[in-house]
């Protein structure tokens, strides 16, 4: 995980998605990729070790955003010897421009990467133009 103030992923034009960063005290940042497909648009976060219990992922004016703590890496009956992994809350947020389905987002934890699906609205998807 990086911890960097800001990572901007964008496009130019203002259809598309713009990741941001708000960092308050030791948040890391989770990496990410962000692709677009015709249909969609996919955030794909890197969160090794991480349960989707502590994981929250929320829709609120326009703003997608990620946060969690990975605090509970080991069981509570263990006695730690050795520490190298942090232990920090992590925060994505993502800018979502015009043309997302807002009711249509599809999230999932798998082998530790959170894949976040948002579905663009049908007047934003290509679509072909008939010859006539």
């Amino acid at each position: 995980m990086k911890t960097n103030t800001e990572i901007p992923v964008a496009r130019a034009d203002n259809n598309q998605a713009a990741i941001q960063l708000e960092k308050t005290g030791r948040i890391t940042i989770a990496e990410a990729d962000v692709y677009e497909m015709p249909d969609s648009y996919v955030v794909m976060l890197d969160l090794p070790g991480v349960s989707r219990d502590n994981i929250r992922v929320r829709v609120d004016k326009g703003l997608l955003s990620v946060e969690g703590d990975c605090s509970d890496l080991h069981p509570a009956e263990t006695s730690l010897i050795h520490n190298e992994l942090e232990r920090k809350s992590f925060y994505r947020e993502l800018n979502l421009g015009d043309g997302i389905d807002l009711d249509n987002i599809d999230a999932r934890l798998e082998h530790g990467v959170l894949t976040i699906k948002l579905f663009k609205t049908e007047q934003h998807k290509p679509r072909e133009i008939r010859i006539q």
